[in-house]
C-alpha cells in the first residue's frame, strides 16, 4: 500500500527553494484544510468537485465545480437529465475559518426540463443547490444563515455588522433581511402546523402606549409557551381570522376585551379569564376597599418637618375625615401654599386658579353657558 504524505506533495508542488516562509505556509493550508474537513459540511457539496483553494490575507475562497447528472425542475419538480453545454457561477460567503472570511466559487451546471418545455415554457434552470444554500437567490450558506439569525436576535443588526467586519462581509440590511425572513418562517410554519395547538391565549399590545390605531394582537399556545401570531389590529373580525387557523383549539384564554369574546363565541371555543387579569381583579377590589375602609390624609414635607394639607371630599360611602375642605373652598393662602409646593409656572398656576374658580362658581348652581358669557 502506497501511503501519501500530504506535507511531501504540498513541498513538490509549491517548491520550497522559491518561497518565503514556506513552511509556515504548508502549516497554515494544513489547518485550513483541517478546518475545512472538520467545520465545513463537505457532505453538502456532494455534487461538486473542488478545483480550487487559494489562501491570501483577504481570507479563503474555494472554486467548486459542478458533476451533477441530474437536478428537480424547481417549477415542476420532475427531475431532468439533460444538461446544457454552459455554467452558471455563483459567490456564496459561508462561515469564517481562522478569523478569516470564507467564500465559495461555484459553478453551477444548467439543465433543460423537457416537461416544461413541451408545455411552452423555456425549460431551462439551473441545478438545485438547496443542500448550500436555502434559497436559490441567497449568498449565504444554510449554515451562515443560521448563525446570523441566531446572532442577530440578541443584537442590533449594525452592531452584529460592527462585530462581523474582517470575518464575514455582510451588511446590516442583509442582517436585518435575514431576521426578518426566518421570523417570517416561523409564523409561516405556525399557522400551517396547527394540530397539535388544544389552548390558544389572547392579548391586545400597542405599540404606542395609549394609539389604539397602533394596537396589535397577540395568540399564544399556552401548551408550548411559543407566539403563534402578532397580527397588526385588535378587532373580533382579525381574531376570528386566527382562531379560524387552529381548528383543533378548544379553550380560549383572554382578557375582558369584548372583541375577542364574540370572536371566541363565534368559533365556539370555550373561555376563560387568564391569570393575570384574575389577579388584577383581586388587586383592585382590595384597593377599592381598603380605600372606601380607611381614612386619610394628606402629609407633604416642608424644609424638615411635615404639614397637612387639605383634601378634597371623600369617595361616596367613605366617612369624613377630619379637617377635610373642598377644593372649591379653599382659602388663598392654602392655594399659593400647593402652588408653592407643586413649583407650578406662572402659566400653570394662572390656569389652576382658573380651573377652582370654575369648579367655585358650578357649585353655585351656574351652568357653563353663564360662566363663559
Amino acid at each position: 500500500m502506497q501511503y501519501y504524505n500530504l506535507r511531501s506533495a504540498l513541498l513538490d508542488e509549491t517548491g520550497i527553494g522559491e518561497m518565503t516562509n514556506a513552511e509556515e505556509y504548508l502549516d497554515r493550508v494544513l489547518l485550513v484544510i483541517q478546518n475545512m474537513l472538520f467545520s465545513i459540511d463537505v457532505s453538502k457539496f456532494a455534487n461538486f468537485q473542488l478545483k480550487n483553494l487559494v489562501s491570501n490575507e483577504g481570507g479563503f475562497t474555494f472554486s467548486w465545480e459542478s458533476v451533477s447528472t441530474s437536478s428537480p425542475c424547481p417549477r415542476c419538480g420532475e427531475i431532468s437529465h439533460t444538461e446544457r453545454h454552459t455554467y452558471k457561477s455563483r459567490i456564496v460567503i459561508d462561515e469564517p475559518i481562522i478569523g478569516l472570511p470564507v467564500m465559495h466559487y461555484l459553478r453551477e451546471k444548467l439543465f433543460i426540463c423537457q416537461n416544461c418545455k413541451g408545455n411552452g415554457g423555456s425549460g431551462g434552470f439551473v441545478e438545485d443547490i438547496s443542500r448550500i444554500c436555502r434559497k436559490p437567490y441567497l449568498k449565504t450558506t444554510s449554515n451562515l444563515d443560521e448563525k446570523i439569525v441566531n446572532d442577530g436576535i440578541n443584537r442590533s443588526a449594525n452592531g452584529l455588522a460592527n462585530d462581523y467586519l474582517g470575518s464575514i462581509k455582510i451588511s446590516a440590511g442583509t442582517i436585518m433581511n435575514r431576521v426578518k425572513e426566518a421570523g417570517g418562517m416561523v409564523t409561516e410554519k405556525n399557522l400551517t402546523d396547527t394540530g397539535n395547538v388544544k389552548v390558544l391565549s389572547i392579548d391586545d399590545n400597542n405599540a404606542r402606549k395609549g394609539a389604539s390605531s397602533s394596537a396589535n394582537t397577540v395568540v399564544v399556545d399556552i401548551d408550548r409557551h411559543i407566539v403563534l401570531v402578532v397580527a397588526k389590529g385588535a378587532d373580533s373580525e382579525l381574531a376570528k381570522k386566527i382562531f379560524d387557523r387552529f381548528p383543533n383549539a378548544e379553550k380560549l384564554s383572554r382578557d375582558r376585551a369584548c372583541a375577542y369574546s364574540k370572536a371566541g363565541n363565534e368559533c365556539g371555543l370555550e373561555q376563560v379569564a387568564d391569570i393575570f387579569h384574575l389577579v388584577a381583579n383581586a388587586h383592585d377590589a382590595v384597593k377599592e376597599a381598603l380605600s372606601r375602609g380607611l381614612d386619610y390624609n394628606i402629609y407633604t414635607k416642608v424644609g424638615d418637618g411635615w404639614i397637612e394639607m387639605p383634601i378634597s371630599a371623600p369617595l361616596p360611602g367613605m366617612p369624613d375625615a377630619v379637617g377635610t375642605v373642598a377644593a372649591t373652598t379653599l382659602a388663598d393662602g392654602d392655594i399659593a401654599l400647593r402652588v408653592y409646593l407643586a413649583s407650578l409656572s406662572e402659566r400653570q398656576e394662572r390656569k389652576y386658579r382658573m380651573a377652582i374658580e370654575l369648579l367655585r362658581l358650578n357649585d353655585q348652581g351656574l351652568s357653563s353657558t353663564p360662566i363663559f358669557a
